[in-house]
């Protein structure tokens, strides 16, 4: 019996197996999967799930690297929605979204991957460079910068200190929601270093439907 259980906003398959007697986690070209007994409870398979979400995290990364090749057709995620990828030879080196696609012009020995990568950062720092303008009028609190950074376990983080954010180039791929909600958070750390009640209070009062849109999805 296969189920399909959503998890970190991946996609998982379960196989309930008569003869499982433990949970197991694999990886393979289709994805992750779980294998696990007729009877164990999905409460039970999560729980697992998240004692493993780092390596789950990274696996998914080298799975997704491998299976990338940066080519015409390929499927990349924007804003939470998926787009084909156009390329498209050319004297310039450019990069737009273009309805459901992007289109990307390159050069002869043009890095595609890095050309693409790079156009995502800088849509990434305008988007949630917008966003935390207005969130930080919004809610009274204020960042001294904000950077982008590569992260594999993390949405973002803050150095309560420095009053430095720092968002995971990862989150270009999220819709809009989930990055201003990830705005927020980071921001209510400026006032609150950890995650108590009272963080959550803040967190709550500006973003009040913070619990369903973080479902599923890896911590800040």
């Amino acid at each position: 019996m296969i189920e399909i259980l959503i998890f970190n906003g991946l996609r998982i398959q379960v196989h309930r197996r008569k003869n499982c007697r433990h949970i197991i986690l694999r990886a393979n070209e289709q994805g992750l999967c779980v294998s696990a007994p007729l009877h164990c409870s999905e409460r039970k398979i999560r729980e697992i799930l998240q004692l493993n979400m780092t390596t789950l995290l990274e696996k998914q990364e080298e799975i997704g690297s491998q299976k990338k090749r940066y080519s015409d057709g390929e499927i990349h995620y924007y804003l939470g929605k998926a787009h084909r990828l156009r390329c498209i030879a050319s004297n310039q080196n450019t990069c737009k979204i273009d309805g459901d696609e992007i289109v990307l012009e390159y050069r002869d020995n043009a890095d595609i991957e890095s050309a693409l990568h790079a156009f995502f950062k800088v849509e990434l720092q305008r988007i949630a460079g917008a966003l935390l303008a207005f969130q930080q009028d919004r809610m009274g609190l204020f960042a001294k910068e904000m950077r982008l950074k590569k992260m594999k376990t993390r949405w973002g983080t803050c150095n309560h200190k420095e009053k430095r954010i720092w968002l995971s180039l990862m989150l270009i791929h999220e819709s809009i929601e989930f990055i201003n909600y990830v705005v927020i958070h980071e921001l209510a750390h400026l006032a609150v270093p950890n995650h108590s009640a009272q963080f959550y209070e803040i967190v709550a009062r500006y973003c009040p439907n913070y619990k369903s849109i973080m479902k599923d999805k890896k911590s800040c």
